[in-house]
């Protein structure tokens, strides 16, 4: 089923896909840079500059591949016949500060709510601890990347 992507006044339509790949990638790239700044910090403290300057090297790749990231998920959520639109449209837009961001995890977050079946509630435990659990989105945003368990599974173990 078809969902949208409503950004600065405009809709683009969408098709309905597992945005779970993107997802694992971006949150792998986040850890890499995060990784790197406390590489940094570390370097900084004991006075390396090379080892400094590797790790500002890495944080800067890092934060260029979540913004391609980005990009490839917006370009395959978004339906071929409005790629072009899509771009032309940002290329003019005055937009606030994460409201592509915003916009992004909105249209992910409607997919995910289509593609979730409606079920029971799990009536054991041990039925509950069997059935792997499916995670969502919740936040795309520069610096994080978030995943939300369903109702019922602890996020911290």
């Amino acid at each position: 089923m078809a969902g949208k992507l409503e950004i600065g006044g405009q809709s683009f339509e969408t098709k309905a896909i597992s945005p779970t790949w993107h997802l694992m990638k971006y949150a792998k790239c986040q850890q890499r840079g995060y990784e790197a700044s406390k590489t940094y910090k570390t370097a900084k403290a004991s006075g390396d500059e090379e080892a400094q300057a590797a790790a500002e090297v890495i944080m800067e790749e890092s934060s260029n591949q979540l913004l391609v990231i980005q990009y490839n998920l917006i370009m395959r959520i978004l339906k071929a016949d409005e790629r072009a639109r899509f771009e032309a449209f940002m290329d003019e837009a005055d937009l606030e500060p994460d409201e592509l961001e915003g916009a992004l995890q909105q249209a992910i977050s409607g997919m995910d709510a289509e593609e979730r079946p409606k079920e029971e509630p799990l009536s054991s435990s041990v039925t509950a601890q069997q059935t792997p659990p499916k995670l969502r989105a919740v936040s795309f945003a520069q610096g994080t990347v978030a995943l939300d368990p369903p109702e019922g599974i602890s996020s911290t173990g």
